[in-house]
């Protein structure tokens, strides 16, 4: 899933960010999760929309007794339905102004411009594969 709210990706080192392979994060902090996750909305490969209402600490005590361990603290995003839908074009689109709107571009950023601008199925664009 791609994250169409956050219109600025200037001040990212990591735009892997943006992109959510599931409804899972392993980050508790509250402001890690209203900066990137709160309300947002997320495109998915079928080009659904879906707003994040909230994160849902795990239930296990072992997982929270071990919460230092890494990937063990799992934060499960709710994901609501807002029954819209994005076209290709649509998130193609936002994709692309969301990476040619970073001031420094580097190879990276380019190449990644420049394999977005190919893919043609939701999936593609949202992980630069077909």
């Amino acid at each position: 899933m791609l994250n169409i709210s956050f219109k600025d990706w200037n001040n990212e080192d990591d735009l892997t960010i943006f992109l959510l392979f599931d409804n899972i994060i392993y980050n508790d902090n509250d402001v890690f999760f209203d900066k990137y996750f709160k309300n947002h909305l997320f495109c998915d490969c079928e080009g659904r929309i879906y707003k994040i209402t909230k994160k849902i600490p795990p239930q296990s005590a072992w997982r929270r007794a071990l919460k230092f361990l890494p990937n063990t603290y799992k934060i499960e995003l709710q994901l609501r339905p807002t029954h819209e839908t994005y076209s290709i074009a649509q998130l193609k689109g936002v994709l692309l102004e969301r990476l040619r709107g970073i001031r420094e571009q580097n190879n990276f950023t380019k190449e990644w411009i420049a394999i977005i601008e190919k893919m043609q199925t939701y999936e593609g664009v949202i992980s630069g594969e077909e």
